[in-house]
């Protein structure tokens, strides 16, 4: 008989949404052990007890997440902030302004992208203090939290990838 097969590794990817009519947040569970790897993906809405309950249906219990990438602006600190940040006026000039443009943090859309995504990340630490999963400690320079929690934008990230000889002018 097979023993059964541990999690040896979990990463969580969120994509934020702040509709208040449809599930436009998209959660993406990476998990691996030492047969197989699994991709599980769901949406979910804006409320706070919706996303709870989603969270828990896709992220089993006590697992430990190697790190948490969300995909929305944060602050150092989680703070909810109204000012243009440093990091979206670098990435809104020269020549990274033709490869994508964030969510401004002190406008529009990008305030309440924001609002979203830090409100996610207090309930990602407020699951972890309860008990249901475990965030890994971050290791690396100038973190957003003591958890190894960072801000994405892989369109950015992405297009940083291509050749400036190579994008259309």
């Amino acid at each position: 008989m097979r023993s059964e097969t541990r999690i040896r590794g979990a990463v969580l990817g969120v994509d934020i949404g702040y509709s208040r009519d449809r599930n436009t947040t998209g959660l993406c569970l990476l998990k691996w052990d030492e047969e197989r790897v699994s991709v599980t993906c769901v949406n979910t809405g804006t409320p706070s007890s919706q996303r709870r309950l989603d969270l828990q249906s896709l992220v089993p219990e006590g697992t430990q997440l190697a790190a948490v990438a969300i995909d929305g602006p944060l602050t150092r600190g989680l703070q909810e902030i109204s000012r243009y940040r440093s990091a979206e006026a670098l990435l809104s000039r020269g020549v990274f302004q033709k490869r994508g443009k964030p969510g401004q943090t002190n406008s529009g859309n990008g305030q309440d992208l924001h609002l979203s995504a830090t409100a996610f990340a207090w309930l990602l630490l407020d699951l972890e203090a309860s008990g249901w999963l475990s965030l890994s400690a971050s290791e690396h320079s100038e973190p957003i939290h003591n958890t190894a929690m960072v801000e994405a934008f892989p369109n950015q990230f992405l297009a940083a990838l291509v050749d400036e000889r190579e994008i259309p002018r």
